[in-house]
């Protein structure tokens, strides 16, 4: 009897010493700093970076003197606009950086959501993951031309990734937005049984519907850039307008921004930070010929009287601002809280109408229809 005690005791002792355990490490737990966050907490951070990232930063505004909407004026940008220290790395690595950052977070929300990952009922999260991987990832490539991108963002199995053809990765742009057209039928057709982003979203709040009009118009834009290359890049582009946007409130838009130090426009903040980039004396010259109405709304006068003085590419002198046209869009004076608010633009609705011109005379149709 003695002994049984003993032994009742001692498993006794055994439980309650295994059950304690348990709880401490259940008590120790840091519920404030989260080992693992779910699809719909990350979503954000994805697409505040595609927003930041791919289209409000060094990316467009490099982009923008290459292609000569703007002249750089000072600074680096003074010397972009020459083609100086091009292939500099301290010119792009942030960037570039930040862009394969940017799609290592994707990749984790589709990794969470797809079919045997910890989330997989959430094809709302998964549909929007797909097309914001594709539009930076089109980014990417469009900008360095072959890159990283079968072996990328696999750690440490991957240390030195292979470079993948360009050809190569607009495949995977076009299979990634037709995946997450797919999933985001889906979720439609399931109705409330899967979750939904909301407010989350910072883009659409959760519209299935306008994610799906926003990855056909981009299907759109992708096809157009193929037309030198496929045949029938106006014919595939056409058919993918027929789902696109209808119009411009429906256009793939971030309108967040706020009129605060830390949450206002990049654009307007490298204006009144920088002063890096005047308007280009090119576009201003193509607009002038054809006495483009904009003129006024879109670039300053300087002087007494106010003239426009467009600054010619890769000839303007080194100076910050004061001396060249700039853009009202990025700073208006009469409107310092709409400048600091401006929406921007990851595709608007009349770019799609432009794709829908060159498509249709491309193809023989009556392109005056796209007015």
């Amino acid at each position: 009897m003695k002994t049984l005690k003993i032994l009742s005791m001692a498993v006794l002792t055994f439980f309650l010493w295994g059950c304690s355990e348990d709880i401490m490490d259940d008590i120790n737990r840091d519920r404030n700093n989260a080992m693992e966050a779910g699809a719909f907490a990350i979503l954000p951070d994805a697409i505040l970076k595609t927003v930041y990232t791919a289209s409000s930063t060094d990316l467009p505004w490099y982009a923008s003197a290459f292609i000569e909407h703007s002249a750089g004026q000072w600074a680096q940008h003074h010397d972009i606009d020459r083609r100086i220290g091009l292939d500099v790395t301290s010119q792009f690595n942030n960037h570039w950086n930040g862009m394969y950052d940017l799609l290592n977070i994707l990749g984790v929300i589709i990794d969470k959501t797809s079919p045997g990952g910890e989330e997989e009922n959430n094809i709302h999260a998964l549909g929007i993951a797909k097309i914001l991987t594709a539009y930076n990832l089109a980014v990417l490539t469009d900008f360095w031309g072959d890159v990283p991108w079968s072996e990328a963002i696999q750690g440490a199995q991957f240390m030195k990734p292979k470079f993948d053809k360009q050809s190569t990765i607009y495949e995977d742009i076009f299979r990634m937005l037709d995946e997450g057209i797919g999933h985001l039928e889906d979720a439609i057709a399931l109705g409330g049984a899967t979750p939904n982003a909301g407010n989350f979203d910072y883009l659409y709040t959760g519209n299935n519907q306008s994610w799906i009009r926003a990855a056909y118009s981009l299907k759109a834009r992708y096809h157009m850039r193929l037309s030198q290359r496929e045949n029938d890049a106006a014919s595939q582009a056409l058919a993918a307008i027929s789902d696109g946007f209808e119009n411009a409130d429906q256009a793939l838009v971030f309108r967040k921004w706020e009129a605060t130090s830390i949450g206002e426009n990049p654009w307007y903040q490298f204006k009144i930070q920088r002063s890096h980039l005047a308007v280009s004396s090119t576009l201003f010259n193509l607009m002038d010929n054809r006495n483009d109405p904009r003129m006024d709304i879109w670039f300053s006068k300087l002087g007494d009287p106010p003239a426009f003085n467009p600054a010619p590419p890769g000839e303007a002198d080194r100076v910050q601002g004061g001396t060249y046209s700039e853009s009202l869009i990025t700073y208006n004076p009469d409107d310092i809280t709409g400048s600091r608010t401006r929406p921007t633009p990851l595709m608007s609705y009349h770019e799609l109408l432009f794709i829908q011109a060159e498509a249709l005379q491309r193809t023989g149709g009556d392109f005056t229809a796209a007015t």
